[in-house]
């Protein structure tokens, strides 16, 4: 069974004192008001569209989720939904109920100063000998599974580049950019990626 993250932004506001969802979403092509909101919801959110979706290797660094590398640490430990969070991802978070797993959040500030540590990681499976062969070469599999019942596949571990958390900051921070230059907001209230910003999310299989 696969598993799928559920991703929100927030923003906190010095007046009120509050976080406040920010989430930018689109219409998600595979929902179906038929098949009942527990099997695709309406909306996608756009970072996580363009985050590759199902990237396991990303879910294990932000929370630990789906964690089948070796020695890949998370970012943190799941931390739960935190107490502040705004309304509407409280409610939404409970209406997933039992399904919903793994909830944490990290400052956009947490994940920026983490991304340098994720450049490179490293993964473990099983691949087939040709892929083997090719590994030897310097040539890293494109695919691999986690056992098989081939008896001539083999699990091997390597180093792979991996640029999906600098491109979930990158696609976080353009997306609240391009929010910005259609809106009135003044210069000095465009975002403070430093203190301002959040993300919220948590899984479910």
């Amino acid at each position: 069974m696969g598993c799928d993250i559920h991703l929100h932004v927030e923003k906190y506001n010095e007046r009120t004192r509050k976080w406040k969802d920010v989430t930018l979403k689109v219409l998600n092509d595979y929902y179906s008001p038929e098949d009942g909101d527990k099997i695709e919801e309406k909306y996608s959110t756009v970072w996580v569209n363009r985050a590759d979706g199902r990237n396991y290797a990303l879910f294990a660094i932000l929370a630990d989720v789906r964690n089948y590398a070796e020695d890949l640490s998370p970012i943190f430990h799941p931390r739960g939904i935190p107490n502040d969070a705004s309304e509407s991802i409280r409610k939404e978070h409970c209406a997933w109920e039992s399904d919903a797993h793994s909830a944490s959040y990290l400052t956009l500030k947490e994940l920026i100063d983490a991304a340098p540590d994720y450049d490179e990681i490293n993964e473990v499976g099983t691949i087939s000998p040709e892929q083997s062969s090719e590994l030897d070469k310097g040539n890293l599999p494109s695919s691999w599974c986690g056992g098989t019942n081939q008896e001539d596949w083999v699990q091997r571990s390597w180093v792979r580049p991996f640029t999906s958390l600098r491109d979930l900051i990158t696609n976080i921070k353009l997306t609240l950019e391009a929010s910005y230059s259609y809106s009135t907001y003044a210069a000095k209230d465009k975002p403070n990626y430093d203190k301002d910003y959040r993300i919220v999310f948590w899984f479910d299989n």
